[in-house]
C-alpha cells in the first residue's frame, strides 16, 4: 500500500485514518506522509492514530489538499510567494522572461536565489532547457492554491499583461497560439480578443476531431459574443461537438434551446437542419431523418449537400431501392461536376480515381477548400455504395470499393472516413476469410475512432472484432468485446446497431448450443429490427431462430420460417442470406429424409456462397453436401467433399469447423481403411 511504502512503522488504525483524511487522493496521501515524518525524528518511531491527531490539533496538519499547499505556501520568503503567485497565473509551466513581464523591477540576479528556494521546497521543477529554460509547478493543486490567493482585479491585469506579452512575442504566428491566449483574455475579462482568439482555438480543434477541447473555447466565445447570429453559430458548433463525442441526449436538449424561426441566415438554418437529422440518424431512426427533410426547401451549400447524403442512406437503409438508385445517380453526377470544375479536369466524364489523382497534383499552396469537399462529397456516396455491395455479397466489388475509400480518405486527410474505409475492410476480409488482414483493418480503425472521441465508431469496430474473435474459436472474447459495444449503442440510443449486436451474442450462445440463451437474444433483435423497419436485420434474426428450431426437432416450424425468410431475401437482394437459406432448407430436406432435394439445395448454396466469396459458408455447403453421401454410403465423394470442406473452413479461419472437419474425416478414412482391410 502506498502509505506503508512511505511510513513502513504505522499503525492499522493510523493507516486508516490517514487514508480516510486523503480520500484515497495519492497526491496527497504523499504529501500528507511527508508532513507527519517531517514531526518525527526518529524514522523507525511507531507511528499511531493519536499522533496523527496530536499534529493535527497543533495546526501542524492540513483537513484538506488545498490547505496542505497552503502551509508549505505560508512557510515561503515574501519573495518566493509574490514569484509564485505571478508564475501561477502564467499557468503550470513558465519561464523568466514571463515572469519578468509580470513582476516589472527584478533583476536576473535577484530572482535566481527564489527559484532555487521554490526548487529545494520541491515547488518547481525544470522542465524544458531549449530554446529558453522553462519551470514547471511539480504539482497543479499547489498553482490552484496559489492561485486562489490572488485578489480578482489582480489576476484580471496580469492576465491581460500577460496575453499582451504572448501577442507581441508571436506577432505574425499569435493564431498558431490561439488557445494559450483566448485563456489569458477571457480571464483578463477582455471580450473582443477572447471571442477572436477562443473562435480560432475551437474551430481548431474541432477541425482535427478534438472535441471536447474545441467545445471548451466554443463556451469561451459564447460568453464574450453579442451578435445573435454568431451566438446560434457558436451553439450549433458545440452541438456538433457533442455528436461526435456521442453525448447525443445533451446535443439534443442544446439543439432544442435553439428556434429554427429565430435563424434568418439560410446557411445556418441548413446547418440547423444538418444537426437535427443527424441526430435522428445516430439513434438509428431513419423514418425520421426522411420526414424532417420533406420540410427543407433549400439543399445548397456544405450542409445542404451533406443532407442529400443523409437522405440517399437513409432511403437505402429503408430499402427504397429505387429512390436510393435515382438519387445516387444524381448526387454523383453533381458532386462529380463540381469537383471537375474546382479542379480543372479537362478529360470528358472523368473517373473519381482521376480526380483523385489530380488532387494529388494540386500543390498545398494551391489547393481550394471546394474541391477537398466535392471529394469529401464523393468519397461518402462510395461509402454508402460499399456498404450496399457488403449487405448484397458482392464482396470483391466492396473490397475493390473500400481499398479505394482508404486511398482517398488519406488523401483527404479525413480521420472519420478512413475509419470507416478500414471498417468495411474488416468486415469484407472477415467474411472473405482474411483474418489476418482483417485484424489489421480493425486495429487501425480502433485506433483512429479511439483517437478523435469516435464513440459510435469505436462501438461499431468492437462489435466487428467481436463477430472475428467468434469466427476464430474465441468466444469468451467475442462476448466481451459485444457486451462493450452494446453499453455504448445503448447509451447513443442507437436501436439499429443494438440489434446487430443482440444478434451477435445470440449466433456465439448458438454455436455454444446453448438454445435458450441464443433465442433470447435473437428475439431480442428481432423485437428492435421489425421496430426500426431493418430488414437485413429482420432477415438474419429469422434464419438464427430458425436454426434453433432446426436443432431442438421442430423442422416443420423452421421450414416454415425459412421459406418465408427466403422470399424477403430474394426482395432485399440479401444474396449470402439467400445462400444460407438455401444451406439450412438442404437441412431440412436431410431430416425429411428427400436427400435429392436437399442435395439440390446445397449444390444452389454452394454456388451462390462462391459467387459472394463466403469461404466459411461454402464451407458449410460442403460438409452438408458430405452428410447425405454418408447417408448414400459414398465413402469416396464423402473424403472428396470433406477435404473440399476443410479447405475452406482453413481459408476462412473458422477454428471450430476447422476442428469438426477434420476430426470427421479422420473418423471416416479410418472406416474405410478398416472396410477395406477386411475384404
Amino acid at each position: 500500500m502506498l502509505i506503508r511504502s512511505q511510513i513502513p512503522n504505522i499503525t492499522f488504525q493510523a493507516l486508516d485514518y490517514l487514508y480516510n483524511l486523503a480520500g484515497g487522493n495519492p497526491r496527497f496521501i504523499i504529501e500528507l506522509c511527508a508532513q507527519i515524518l517531517s514531526h518525527f525524528s526518529d524514522p523507525d518511531m511507531l507511528i499511531t492514530e493519536s499522533n496523527i491527531r496530536e499534529i493535527q490539533n497543533k495546526g501542524l496538519l492540513p483537513y484538506s489538499v488545498e490547505n496542505l499547499f497552503m502551509i508549505k505556501y505560508e512557510s515561503l520568503s515574501r519573495e518566493a510567494k509574490e514569484i509564485l503567485k505571478k508564475a501561477s497565473i502564467i499557468g503550470k509551466g513558465f519561464t523568466l522572461n514571463e515572469i519578468f513581464e509580470t513582476h516589472s523591477g527584478i533583476s536576473q540576479s535577484e530572482i535566481m536565489p527564489v527559484i532555487s528556494e521554490l526548487q529545494n521546497n520541491e515547488i518547481i521543477d525544470i522542465t524544458t532547457l531549449s530554446p529558453e529554460v522553462q519551470y514547471l509547478f511539480n504539482n497543479a493543486l499547489m498553482r490552484q492554491a496559489v492561485y486562489s490567493t490572488i485578489l480578482l482585479g489582480e489576476k484580471v491585469s496580469l492576465h491581460n499583461r500577460i496575453a499582451s506579452f504572448y501577442e507581441e512575442k508571436y506577432g505574425t504566428l499569435a493564431i498558431r497560439h490561439s488557445e494559450l491566449l483566448a485563456y489569458h483574455y477571457h480571464l483578463g475579462e477582455n471580450a473582443e480578443k477572447a471571442l477572436y482568439y477562443a473562435m480560432l482555438a475551437a474551430n481548431q480543434n474541432q477541425k482535427i476531431y478534438n472535441h471536447s477541447e474545441a467545445i471548451y473555447y466554443y463556451q469561451i466565445a459564447l460568453q464574450h459574443s453579442t451578435s445573435i447570429d454568431e451566438k446560434i453559430d457558436i451553439g450549433l458548433s458545440i452541438v456538433d461537438s457533442q455528436l461526435y463525442l456521442g453525448d447525443v441526449d445533451v446535443a439534443k436538449e442544446n439543439l432544442e434551446t435553439i428556434n429554427a424561426a429565430d435563424i434568418s441566415n439560410p446557411e445556418l438554418l441548413s446547418k440547423y437542419h444538418f444537426l437535427r437529422c443527424r441526430i435522428y440518424y445516430l439513434a438509428g431512426d431513419y423514418e425520421n431523418v426522411l420526414n424532417y427533410l420533406q420540410k427543407v426547401t433549400d439543399f445548397s451549400g456544405k450542409y445542404g449537400e451533406q443532407l442529400h447524403v443523409y437522405q440517399l442512406d437513409c432511403y437505402y437503409r429503408l430499402f427504397r431501392i429505387e429512390e436510393f438508385s435515382a438519387l445516387l445517380k444524381d448526387l454523383k453526377q453533381e458532386f462529380q461536376n463540381k469537383a471537375v470544375n474546382s479542379l480543372q479536369v479537362k478529360a470528358k466524364n472523368p473517373s473519381l480515381a482521376t480526380l483523385l489523382s489530380r488532387y494529388q497534383q494540386v500543390s498545398k499552396e494551391e489547393i481550394a477548400e471546394e474541391p477537398k469537399r466535392y471529394l469529401y462529397l464523393l468519397l461518402k456516396l462510395e461509402a454508402i455504395a460499399a456498404n450496399h455491395l457488403l449487405n448484397t455479397g458482392h464482396y470483391q466489388d466492396a473490397l475493390k470499393s473500400l481499398l479505394f475509400q482508404y486511398d482517398l480518405a488519406k488523401a483527404l486527410k479525413d480521420e472519420l472516413s478512413l475509419r470507416i474505409a478500414n471498417s468495411g475492410l474488416g468486415i469484407v476480409y472477415t467474411r472473405m476469410g482474411n483474418l489476418e488482414a482483417a485484424h489489421k483493418a480493425y486495429g487501425e480503425a480502433l485506433d483512429i475512432a479511439d483517437r478523435i472521441n469516435d464513440r459510435f465508431g469505436f462501438a461499431k469496430v468492437l462489435s466487428d472484432m467481436a463477430t472475428l474473435n467468434r469466427r476464430m474459436g474465441k468466444h469468451q472474447e467475442a462476448l466481451d468485446h459485444f457486451h462493450r459495444s452494446l453499453k455504448i449503442f445503448e447509451s447513443l440510443g442507437n436501436l439499429v446497431f443494438q440489434s446487430v449486436v443482440l444478434h451477435g451474442i445470440g449466433d456465439v450462445y448458438l454455436q455454444d448450443a446453448n438454445y435458450p440463451e441464443a433465442l433470447k437474444y435473437f428475439r431480442k433483435a428481432l423485437k428492435i429490427a421489425s421496430q426500426c423497419k431493418d430488414l437485413f436485420g429482420i432477415s438474419f434474426e429469422q434464419d438464427s431462430i430458425g436454426d434453433i428450431l432446426l436443432s431442438t426437432g421442430k423442422i416443420a416450424e423452421a421450414k416454415a420460417l425459412y421459406t418465408k425468410n427466403l422470399k424477403l431475401q430474394k426482395k432485399i437482394g440479401d444474396n449470402e442470406g439467400i445462400a444460407h437459406t438455401y444451406g439450412n432448407l438442404g437441412n431440412v430436406a436431410r431430416k425429411e429424409n428427400n436427400l435429392p432435394l436437399a442435395i439440390k439445395y446445397y449444390i444452389q448454396n454452394i454456388k451462390l456462397t462462391i459467387e459472394v466469396g463466403d469461404k466459411e459458408g461454402t464451407g458449410k455447403g460442403y460438409f452438408n453436401l458430405a452428410l447425405i453421401y454418408e447417408d448414400l454410403n459414398d465413402k469416396k465423394k464423402v473424403v472428396e467433399l470433406l477435404k473440399k470442406a476443410l479447405k475452406c473452413f482453413k481459408q476462412a479461419g473458422s477454428v471450430n469447423l476447422i476442428e469438426l472437419t477434420a476430426k470427421h474425416l479422420q473418423e471416416v478414412l479410418q472406416g474405410k481403411e478398416e472396410e477395406e482391410s477386411k475384404k
